[in-house]
């Protein structure tokens, strides 16, 4: 559905979706697909950024009726140039089977890619929807190609024929599982093995059945592999270059108005160590998260600090997609254990990373 303006758009939402001033409210326009948890900020986001000028019907009309007599005259004058021209460059679309197959493999998996984020679904949860759409879809549409298969005789249309029904049969080959997933991920560099430290290593005493024996007991915690991270990050839709030209915005800026973190003193003041680089700031902080019941009476013991970062040259470097975790370490061994020992192996993955 299309409105003319903003408060239309919420007119709708109130009558006929009964959205109310403090429900979500979700941004289609441009494929932003941000989500907000209030009409007031809904709309600032709206006038924010997708504000557009709305022109006038008959100043439309006007430029409507002189880009069509400009658009006839230009294809009366070159229609013979244009036909031949088409008939030249026209490009000529080759099939390619296996090709098009690789793309249904993709497409699968960015579908169950998309269920394993959704807070709501866990593993066997994603597991469920795969089965239910083998059954109950495409085994039907399978039953329907065998009939057409019968009637085709051709040897090679036959064998394309038969390799498709196989692959509609099962098209979550390679992400049936948690393990088939992993590894086709790893396989394009699009996910890489993350590492155990280790935070202490001490003899302890055990009572096992009545008995006290000393076992070793190693504390350890996970870091992700941030070089390969960064590494990936740079690379994706240039990136590099879209950072690069908001340095030089930022830092040759005449305006008195702070718009970055990096035109306040206190990133000048860390930048004079790194003189004649390039240095693109990024921000790491720490959050706890209950992996149980966060009311129960062991509310705190299983919790886990999770350490993320992002980049202020990010457009909405707040939203979930530009946040990037780092490293999970328990928040009781962080106490009993202190920092050093439980970031020692984070800090010297970054100042390798500066280096």
């Amino acid at each position: 559905m299309e409105v003319q303006d903003l408060d239309a758009l919420v007119v709708h939402y109130k009558i006929i979706h009964v959205l109310k001033p403090n429900s979500t409210y979700t941004c289609c326009e441009e494929s932003c697909s941000q989500s907000f948890n209030a009409l007031s900020s809904f709309k600032r986001h709206v006038l924010k950024k997708h504000i557009c000028v709305h022109v006038s019907p008959n100043m439309q009309q006007n430029v409507q009726n002189s880009e069509m007599y400009n658009t006839l005259t230009h294809n009366l004058n070159n229609t013979n140039d244009c036909e031949q021209e088409n008939v030249l460059n026209d490009p000529v679309t080759i099939f390619n089977f296996d090709n098009e197959v690789n793309l249904l493999y993709e497409s699968t998996i960015k579908f169950v890619l998309s269920l394993y984020n959704h807070n709501n679904f866990n593993n066997s949860d994603v597991l469920f929807i795969q089965a239910g759409i083998k059954d109950f879809i495409l085994k039907p549409m399978a039953s329907i190609l065998k009939h057409v298969k019968n009637e085709i005789n051709d040897a090679i249309l036959l064998s394309k024929f038969h390799k498709f029904e196989t692959i509609l049969l099962d098209p979550f080959l390679y992400c049936s599982t948690e393990y088939r997933l992993c590894n086709w991920l790893k396989q394009r560099n699009l996910m890489s093995n993350m590492y155990q430290i280790n935070i202490n290593n001490a003899i302890v005493p055990v009572d096992h059945v009545g008995n006290i024996n000393y076992d070793e007991k190693i504390t350890k915690g996970t870091l992700l592999p941030i070089k390969i991270q960064f590494k990936q990050f740079f690379e994706k839709e240039n990136n590099f270059k879209i950072f690069y030209d908001k340095f030089l915005e930022y830092t040759y800026s005449n305006d008195d108005c702070i718009l970055n973190f990096i035109q306040g003193k206190l990133w000048k003041e860390k930048v004079q160590q790194y003189e004649g680089k390039l240095v693109f700031p990024y921000f790491i902080y720490m959050d706890d998260f209950e992996i149980n019941n966060p009311l129960g009476s062991h509310a705190t013991f299983q919790s886990i600090a999770a350490i993320y970062y992002n980049f202020p040259f990010s457009i909405n470097n707040s939203k979930l997609s530009n946040i990037f975790l780092a490293a999970l370490i328990k928040s009781t061994d962080i106490k009993q254990f202190g920092n050093d020992p439980c970031f020692k192996s984070f800090i010297n993955e970054l100042n390798e990373i500066e280096r």
